[in-house]
């Protein structure tokens, strides 16, 4: 199983950088929660972004506990976790921290992620990758 966009989903995903900028540039402190399917994607929230402060961070876990809660959520269709794993972390991606969701509490996450932001006021990742793209 492989998620595809068409032209309604192109249009709809293309517009989120927009959005992700304006809530932005209107003192809204943003969680972009997205699975970015490649590079084109990635651009957009680079470029649209460039004049905020955006920690990029990956969010990853073992494939059998993404097929596991896939499987006990029941809030999509059975397989689109395999496409997933294979797809969402290749291509350009410099995360400023990388998070492994497979054995910590989401409570243990949020505190990693929050002490990173704390001990980290300049993040690069979309910098770094803004050369690349």
């Amino acid at each position: 199983m492989s998620v595809k966009s068409k032209p309604t989903g192109d249009k709809l995903f293309g517009a989120m950088p927009d959005f992700a900028h304006m809530l932005g540039s209107r003192g809204n402190n943003l969680i972009i929660d997205e699975v970015l399917f490649n590079d084109k994607q990635l651009k957009s929230y680079v470029d649209k972004l460039a004049d905020h402060t955006v920690y990029f961070i990956g969010v990853k876990c073992d494939l059998a506990i993404m097929q596991e809660r896939e499987y006990l959520r029941r809030d999509r269709a059975l397989g689109l976790s395999n496409d997933q794993f294979d797809r969402v972390h290749t291509g350009t991606r410099e995360y400023d921290l990388t998070v492994d969701t497979s054995n910590a509490s989401v409570f243990d996450i949020a505190k990693e992620i929050i002490t990173f932001i704390e001990n980290n006021p300049n993040p690069n990742g979309f910098n770094n990758i803004r050369g690349k793209l």
